[in-house]
């Protein structure tokens, strides 16, 4: 099968899965993890093909979205290269800020440029805009408990510059940082004025 009908047969499944769900981790979070992962791709080296099927399944076995579709289980259904099926499978569990703030230098470009670009989704006005739903969605409130909306800026999206790996990433993302940084310090700030 070729790899254009791989990567619509990989959409359609994708978003048949995310088309209905919570707005921080819905079909269009996956579309711009994908459009930035190809955009961040440009500036090296690698298999754009893995790279986009990597960022349209990033998502399917998220912990959060404890739906249980299994990943290996769409592939087997598909007539994919098996050394492409053993990179996606590879890549996909250790995609998780939680699990694996870090990725070993050795790991595949394919996985740290969509680490990279579903980290950046996290950040700026979109990645506030995400907490705020996935907040919402779990019946958090915005600040003043341990699990607030509010603390997961401290905990993760604060300190995500850290843990980019492409020099274009980097690049991308300070703008973003600066506004995330700014909504941060101006939320604080009205919250200390009440």
């Amino acid at each position: 099968m070729d790899k254009v009908t791989l990567l619509k047969i990989t959409e359609d499944y994708v978003r048949s899965l995310f088309i209905n769900k919570e707005p921080g981790h819905d079909f269009l979070h996956i579309q711009r993890v994908r459009k930035l992962a190809l955009k961040i791709g440009n500036s090296v080296q690698n298999d754009t093909f893995l790279v986009e099927m990597v960022a349209l399944l990033h998502d399917v076995e998220d912990h959060k979205l404890e739906d249980g579709h299994k990943v290996k289980d769409f592939l087997d259904t598909i007539d994919i290269e098996e050394s492409h099926k053993e990179k996606i499978l590879f890549i996909l569990p250790r995609l998780s800020f939680s699990k694996y703030p870090l990725l070993p230098n050795d790991f595949p470009i394919e996985g740290k440029i969509v680490s990279d670009a579903d980290r950046l989704d996290a950040i700026g006005a979109i990645g506030v805009a995400r907490a705020f739903s996935y907040g919402g969605n779990r019946n958090r409130r915005m600040y003043g408990s341990e699990d607030s909306s509010i603390k997961h800026f401290d905990e993760k999206l604060l300190i995500l510059d850290q843990y980019f790996y492409l020099d274009e990433t980097k690049r991308i993302a300070e703008k973003r940082m600066e506004f995330l940084k700014e909504f941060y310090k101006e939320f604080i700030d009205e919250i200390n004025e009440e």
